[in-house]
């Protein structure tokens, strides 16, 4: 759960973060929990979901993002684990954490959805490693102004 590993010469934390991106994981992992709770309604999958919704709303702060490669993958990531905690473990938690990480990273995120050449030219304090792709944000793009019919606000009422 720590983050994307992939092997660079150039990886010297803290000076170089190249290759390891922290926190990608989680959201993917949460999703899993809640799609496994609403499959199986174990009780003890459910407190797990909660507990590590309540833990990961203790750490939500703009300052992750800060030199962060790939604020949209990570958020997206997050963004879907969070809405399945609310929708299959019925997390009272996982709505409002989702608006503090959508208040978190919306600095971070580009004005639209960039394209692979708009994404190579962004500069970063940190590179992707080798063979590492660079990914756009197509589907949290209405977060940020590529589809305005659609907003937060709007999710999160369907969500309720």
């Amino acid at each position: 759960m720590g983050g994307w590993y992939s092997w660079s010469k150039e990886f010297d934390p803290p000076n170089n973060m190249t290759g390891y991106i922290p926190g990608h994981s989680f959201g993917q992992y949460l999703s899993g929990l809640a799609r496994d709770y609403a499959a199986t309604g174990d009780q003890a999958t459910k407190a797990k979901i909660h507990r590590l919704v309540r833990g990961f709303a203790e750490t939500i702060t703009p300052k992750f993002y800060d030199g962060y490669p790939l604020p949209c993958y990570t958020f997206e990531k997050t963004n879907c684990g969070l809405i399945d905690a609310h929708q299959f473990a019925h997390d009272p938690d996982a709505l409002p954490s989702l608006a503090r990480a959508t208040d978190a990273v919306m600095p971070y995120l580009p004005a639209h959805a960039l394209t692979r050449p708009e994404m190579a030219a962004k500069p970063t304090r940190t590179s992707p490693s080798p063979g590492t792709r660079a990914i756009p944000c197509p589907r949290t793009s209405f977060l940020h102004g590529c589809a305005p019919a659609i907003s937060v606000t709007s999710i999160f009422e369907a969500l309720s």
